[in-house]
């Protein structure tokens, strides 16, 4: 006998809604106490995850039309599991070689690099503040602005990737192969 516990407690457990256990209940699923005398239903735990489990198989073998020959494919699911372990290790060689850049890495320099890039941008009405006090006309107000959005998007140019711990990739070519 498992754990006895109460219908909301069984909800959390089984990660569904006291309505869906509600619906169960009224299809078949087990009950330790039916909640008489004013006290609420009780469920043994181990007895409901029994039940859902043979409902499960149930369903399955339903939809399967009774030929369970797909579902406990043993062989299928090795070939599967080959496929996905060559695939992982594809990658990893790729990664190895320079070709491929793992997402954390590339994640973390872009994040980097956009901070970099926002703080020169905030800053530029700091640092133009005192040049438009001696401006007067528009045209040389824009191209102030044009001269620190310029040396900014210079900055956003020169950046370097090795800076943020990124290995150079040799381009195509390079390593004495044809490039395309």
């Amino acid at each position: 006998m498992g754990k006895v516990v109460n219908k909301r407690e069984l909800a959390e457990i089984v990660g569904k809604s006291q309505q869906t256990l509600t619906t169960w209940q009224k299809n078949g699923m087990p009950i330790s106490s039916d909640g008489a005398n004013g006290t609420a239903n009780l469920y043994d735990t181990e007895e409901i995850i029994q039940w859902m489990i043979s409902r499960e198989i149930e369903r399955r073998i339903a939809d399967h039309g009774g030929d369970m020959g797909d579902w406990f494919d043993y062989e299928k699911e090795r070939a599967r599991l080959t496929h996905h372990q060559a695939n992982i290790a594809g990658l990893d060689e790729e990664v190895k070689r320079g070709r491929l850049i793992p997402a954390d890495v590339v994640e973390s320099a872009w994040v980097d690099f956009v901070a970099a890039f926002r703080a020169k941008v905030l800053s530029i009405p700091t640092k133009a503040a005192h040049q438009f006090i001696t401006l007067s006309d528009l045209n040389q107000i824009q191209d102030c602005l044009k001269e620190h959005l310029f040396e900014a998007l210079a900055e956003l140019a020169d950046y370097d990737p090795e800076h943020y711990g990124i290995e150079p990739v040799a381009p195509c070519g390079a390593d004495g192969s044809a490039a395309a």
